[in-house]
């Protein structure tokens, strides 16, 4: 009976520390991820945190990232235009298209450098810089940038341009230059491989 008792207690006693360990190992699974998450909002946060407002040479200013998408974000008030065609519409005299460029245009000081973080905005400008339309624009200086975000691998000196940069009068200059397919990682292709298939599942189970 004692013997049954004891072993009985020795069962228990290693399913509890089991069973700790796992709520241990939840619980620090949960801190982790709440600490990256903290982490990527503080990052964030640091980008919208102004620090004061600066009139910037277009020339001083650097991109942030070693690619970009030819194409403004849906979300953006030019919905989802290309940079070219904002280029167009500045030269053909509409002039809101630049305020609208200006607005909330932010930077950052790194190592004595200025970046952008807004980086379609700096191409624009860019262009109208080499037709001696714009030397200097305000900006919002921010505290820092995303890690992720701080991908170029040449200083910022210059950036590549996914997708059709479109318009009539975007020029070609030393600061950017039309990216390859060949540029793009295997894990990209991937992905948009896996969209293509579940899109097709997607059209052919309503067309059934």
């Amino acid at each position: 009976m004692f013997c049954c008792t004891t072993t009985i207690i020795i069962v228990f006693v290693s399913l509890m520390c089991s069973l700790s360990s796992d709520v241990f190992c939840s619980s620090r699974l949960t801190n982790d991820k709440s600490y990256s998450l903290d982490l990527l909002l503080l990052s964030r946060n640091l980008e919208h945190r102004v620090k004061r407002t600066v009139v910037l040479p277009i020339k001083t200013i650097r991109f942030s990232q070693d690619s970009m998408n030819s194409k403004f974000s849906p979300q953006s008030p030019f919905k989802g235009q290309s940079v070219g065609h904002i280029l167009d519409k500045i030269l053909q005299g509409r002039g809101h298209y630049l305020l609208l460029l200006l607005q909330k245009y932010r930077v950052t000081h790194r190592n004595g450098v200025w970046y952008t973080i807004n980086n379609r905005s700096l191409w624009v400008f860019k262009q109208l810089a080499t037709r001696g339309y714009l030397k200097y624009v305000p900006a919002l200086q921010v505290a820092d940038i995303r890690k992720n975000r701080m991908t170029t691998k040449n200083a910022g000196k210059r950036i590549y341009v996914f997708g059709k940069v479109g318009g009539k009068f975007a020029k070609p200059g030393k600061f950017w230059k039309k990216a390859h397919r060949s540029m793009l990682k295997p894990s990209y292709f991937r992905k948009c491989h896996l969209i293509s298939l579940v899109c097709k599942f997607r059209y052919t189970h309503v067309s059934l």
